[in-house]
């Protein structure tokens, strides 16, 4: 075998871990569990509280604009009907001057 070999057996070889270790590893691991919820909850409060007032504000003025153009959409029907009745009333009073005059 060639020495590279024999230090790669060496190193892989099983070795008992030294006392307390699982528990140093268990404690570590809540240790990071408990800055993760931390850390997550920090993200959530303070950077998702702007970004979902955006949203917010983003959704409401989409709305309103879909209101106003309702609006104006209904206040432009109600305009055409009442121009469409005018005109129907000025074409009926020209008819019947025509056919006073054809008489």
């Amino acid at each position: 075998m060639t020495a590279f070999e024999d230090a790669l057996r060496k190193a892989m070889t099983r070795r008992e871990p030294p006392a307390g270790f699982t528990a140093r590893v268990l404690a570590k691991t809540e240790d990071r569990g408990e800055k993760a919820k931390n850390w997550i909850s920090r993200i959530f409060s303070w950077r998702l509280a702007p970004v979902l007032a955006v949203v917010l504000l983003l959704s409401a003025g989409i709305t309103y604009q879909r209101h106003e153009r309702q609006v104006r959409g209904e206040r432009a029907k109600q305009e055409l009907l009442v121009a469409l009745r005018i005109a129907g009333s000025k074409l009926r009073d020209v008819r019947i001057h025509v056919q006073q005059v054809e008489q």
